[in-house]
């Protein structure tokens, strides 16, 4: 496949802003979205851009969006725990991880909107998903990464919405000029989304700022538990939840944003179920 993107320039659109909360801006959005148009949205303590991935328009679009230095670099899925457990591949799972890992409600229940997921999926799966949404490994082998919305109510909403309108792959990837730091706050993702033609930017009125900065990346591999990068909601949270160790390894990424001082005491001694609900509403409260 070749390396040069092309894409048809953009005419100048105004940005209309909306509250994620107002169903009016979350039908817009999905509407936008369905016809391959790219949608920003703040989503708690990192702007993003949204759009249908089995559109191929949209990876046109991000690209156009956020630069050349991109590359061809996959989209995060949006989907619920239990599509994206149906999609991995058990013999690159270590078997002590089946139980929690190909357990969707399990899964759900402990990580569900904390984190992205990135697993290896099965070439069946694979076969049936965008290509915009793979990486391969260097043995070939397919990999999805995964934002469950699940728990984070004003996205969870707007997703929702996607699905009304048919979309079946939700798809996501930062905020940000591609080598650039992402964008943390509501005022610079609307700024950004005016000057690259973003045409509608959701908001969250009722976000009370406790946390900055990407989602933390788990990778899922025959050695285990990798943590690829480590960001909003810190990976001790995460271990804390699943009862197992992720392991930090010389490609591990540091947060960019000084991680907010989240008590463990919500999670400690309790089931991980009650543990991932009293940080969720730690998160979203004031």
């Amino acid at each position: 496949m070749s390396n040069t993107i092309k894409y048809k320039e953009q005419q100048p659109v105004p940005t209309e802003v909306f509250s994620a909360w107002n169903e009016q801006g979350r039908v817009k959005a999905a509407a936008l979205a369905q016809r391959g148009e790219a949608v920003g949205a703040y989503n708690l303590g990192v702007c993003g851009i949204w759009g249908d991935g089995a559109h191929p328009s949209f990876p046109l679009r991000v690209a156009q969006i956020k630069g050349e230095k991109r590359g061809e670099r996959p989209l995060a899925a949006s989907l619920e725990t239990s599509s994206f457990v149906a999609m991995l591949d058990p013999t690159k799972i270590p078997e002590e991880l089946h139980d929690l890992f190909l357990n969707a409600d399990e899964l759900a229940a402990r990580l569900a909107s904390l984190c992205l997921l990135r697993a290896p999926i099965t070439e069946a799966a694979a076969a049936k998903l965008p290509a915009s949404l793979i990486s391969r490994l260097p043995d070939g082998a397919p990999l999805l990464q995964n934002w469950d919305p699940a728990g984070h109510e004003p996205t969870h909403l707007f997703v929702e919405e996607m699905h009304k309108r048919g979309i079946v792959y939700p798809a996501v990837t930062s905020m940000n000029p591609s080598g650039t730091p992402e964008l943390v706050t509501e005022e610079d993702g609307i700024r950004f989304s005016r000057e690259r033609n973003i045409p509608l930017f959701l908001r969250n009125p009722r976000d009370p700022g406790k946390v900055k900065g990407s989602y933390t990346i788990i990778e899922l591999h025959t050695g285990g538990l990798e943590l690829i990068r480590d960001g909003n909601i810190p990976a001790r949270l995460l271990e804390l939840l699943l009862g197992i160790p992720i392991h930090r390894t010389e490609r591990t990424i540091a947060p960019k944003h000084q991680q907010a001082a989240i008590p463990e005491a919500l999670i400690v001694d309790k089931n991980p179920a009650v543990g991932r609900a009293a940080l969720l509403k730690f998160l979203s409260t004031k």
